[in-house]
């Protein structure tokens, strides 16, 4: 009768790291290498629970001893480079991910690697983006490859927009490949804000549209960012619409005319309803289902200079409006009250919308 075949101590590890058990998978690594001191696949996969596990002076030492037994290993010289780099060593880090695309270039992994560890070394930027493309073109289906072009030509402060566009596009296509990815959808938000900015309600769209979805897909990892970043995009909302208010009761102020006329008193009414009208039609297009408006909700209940904002531009609106039905020069002096209620508004939440949070 057959025996049975001893199950590989590595592919019961490597279940245990796709299932998030890092601490199973380094005491079933640490129980096979008893037997197998040298074994170059097990002393990587010990890096890798080590270094998930936030140990990682151990995840260097483990991954040494895997170049030390098997220096031909790609795979333990891109694990250490990994380890390197999370505590800074970055051009020990640079020098192990070049060793292994040097040792597999055709294994698109390696040279996403080394092109995150050439971001990290000063005046690399080309080098970086040069083995970003070449993961690209080994793995056009892999939306991390992806991903790392967009990092390459998105750093802090973008130039030109060449470089948005060519941003822009990596990340869709990205997106397109892995749809329910929250850190793709901040990132994409977070460009399209440091691009347009939020100049008025439906410029922030696809922008909200983006951190909210990150909200929903992650909440507790990318969507604490992405939370923020709502919060800074919707108060920039609350400036622009106070400016948009205050605007209003100026021309409401002319249109009522002094004395206030009848027809000055229907063109005041006027002017306020158009905005309101304006300000519900284009909130309405904007957040576009119920899981975006609650997320929106929640960022403005929590905010407080936000949610005195929104009331008081609210308050600005109802006073000017009531003011057409008042008598004497009362429609002059509830514009001159909403004038100053949206001036508080904005004073409130003032601040630069085109700095957002990093994922």
């Amino acid at each position: 009768m057959a025996r049975n075949a001893t199950p590989d101590p590595s592919e019961r590890v490597r279940t245990y790291l796709l299932l998030g058990r890092d601490a199973e998978a380094l005491a079933a690594c640490s129980r096979a290498l008893t037997d197998n001191p040298t074994d170059t696949g097990l002393l990587t996969l010990s890096s890798i629970a080590a270094y998930r596990l936030g140990q990682h002076d151990d995840a260097i030492r483990f991954a040494m001893m895997a170049i030390s037994s098997g220096p031909d290993s790609d795979f333990a010289h891109r694990t250490l480079a990994t380890a390197l780099l999370s505590v800074g060593r970055v051009q020990e880090a640079t020098s192990a991910a070049y060793t292994a695309a040097a040792l597999a270039p055709h294994n698109w992994i390696n040279h996403l690697r080394y092109s995150q560890c050439l971001m990290a070394m000063p005046d690399s930027r080309d080098a970086a983006w040069q083995a970003a493309t070449r993961a690209v073109e080994l793995a056009p289906h892999e939306s991390l490859a992806h991903y790392q072009v967009a990092c390459v030509v998105y750093p802090v402060g973008l130039s030109s927009l060449a470089q948005f566009d060519l941003a822009e596009r990596a990340i869709r296509e990205a997106l397109r490949l892995e749809p329910s990815n929250a850190t793709y959808q901040h990132e994409l938000a977070r460009l399209k804000l440091a691009r347009t900015g939020v100049d008025g309600v439906g410029g922030a769209s696809e922008v909200l549209a983006g951190f909210t979805g990150a909200v929903i897909a992650d909440p507790i990892g990318v969507g604490n960012a992405a939370l923020e970043n709502i919060r800074r995009v919707v108060r920039r909302l609350v400036l622009v619409q106070g400016l948009w208010v205050m605007g209003a009761a100026c021309l409401a102020m002319l249109a009522v005319g002094n004395p206030p006329s009848t027809r000055g008193r229907w063109g005041h009414l006027a002017v306020v309803a158009g905005l309101i009208a304006y300000f519900v039609v284009t909130w309405r297009r904007n957040l576009v289902g119920t899981s975006q408006q609650n997320v929106v909700r929640q960022v403005i209940r929590r905010d407080r200079r936000l949610s005195v904002g929104a009331v008081l531009l609210a308050a600005a609106l109802l006073v000017m409006a009531a003011g057409a039905f008042l008598p004497g020069d009362g429609p002059l002096m509830a514009a001159t009250g909403g004038f100053l209620l949206a001036s508080v508004a904005g004073i409130l939440n003032r601040g630069n919308s085109r700095e957002s949070v990093p994922g």
